[in-house]
């Protein structure tokens, strides 16, 4: 087997990743329907929205900012990988608190993660492209049944991260 979180050539830049292992956490968010052909344009809304509603204001309330998943969260949950019409999107902060009236709580439990590091504003639609067609082929690794995590990082980092969780293939 390979060296799977290593820097891969991408395009006109590097992708870095690596693999994580992560023991039980939670998130806490507004969980969203969204139809899955209209994802590219209902998310940002929901963003936007969330933005006027002074939402990112109270995840920063309850947010664990010690924790490896970090920044604001876009958790895309029950969807089998674009499979299925909608899915939850789920807008959010790691935290261990309990959710106010109109928020969520998903637990995660111990699992195994590929992260991509993505330098620039938010873009991570290079990083999906590149696990579906040159990483998850190439590993020893398959999709576990888990959400994703898209982590949104403050802005003076100049990245955000792609959180998608694997296993071992059997």
């Amino acid at each position: 087997m390979g060296d799977f979180g290593t820097n891969h050539e991408k395009g006109d830049g590097e992708m870095n990743s690596r693999i994580e292992e992560m023991n039980r956490f939670s998130i806490v968010g507004v969980k969203k329907r969204v139809n899955t052909k209209q994802a590219f344009d209902s998310i940002p809304t929901i963003w936007a929205q969330a933005s006027e509603q002074g939402l990112f204001d109270q995840l920063f309330e309850i947010g664990s900012f010690d924790h490896k998943v970090r920044g604001l969260l876009g958790v895309c949950s029950g969807g089998n990988f674009g499979k299925n019409e909608e899915f939850d999107y789920i807008l959010a902060i790691a935290s261990n608190q309990e959710p106010s009236e109109g928020m969520v709580k998903m637990d995660f439990p111990d699992s195994t993660w590929i992260v991509f590091e993505v330098p620039g504003p938010p873009a991570l639609q290079e990083a999906w492209d590149y696990f579906y067609s040159d990483w998850i082929p190439n590993s020893p690794y398959e999709l576990a049944n888990l959400p994703a995590i898209e982590c949104y990082l403050p802005i003076e980092e100049n990245k955000n991260e792609l959180w998608i969780p694997i296993s071992n293939k059997e």
